[in-house]
């Protein structure tokens, strides 16, 4: 059970491709549901997400799409690691 949790976390935190979201434009944070959940609305140069929140941006950086191995995607603020925050489709 240890193992699977392990490799779980692990695939969450491989990632396995990278592309270009374009600068960073606006960010607007949000509350959504009954049980609460902090959500993001992140507006790029190339489209706009919608992300779990993100701790800080700075307006004007480069964002990327990051592709993991367990099939999530993610937009952060640098091609492998960074800020990152889940996209909620």
């Amino acid at each position: 059970m240890v193992t699977n949790a392990r490799e779980r976390h692990t695939k969450a935190q491989t990632v396995i491709g990278a592309t270009n979201a374009g600068q960073l434009v606006n960010a607007v944070a949000g509350v959504n549901g009954f049980v609460s959940r902090t959500y993001a609305t992140v507006e790029t140069t190339t489209g706009v997400f919608r992300t779990e929140g993100f701790d800080t941006l700075t307006k004007g950086v480069n964002m990327y799409v990051q592709s993991r191995a367990n099939g999530t995607e993610h937009l952060c603020d640098a091609p492998s690691g960074g800020n990152c925050s889940q996209i909620v489709r």
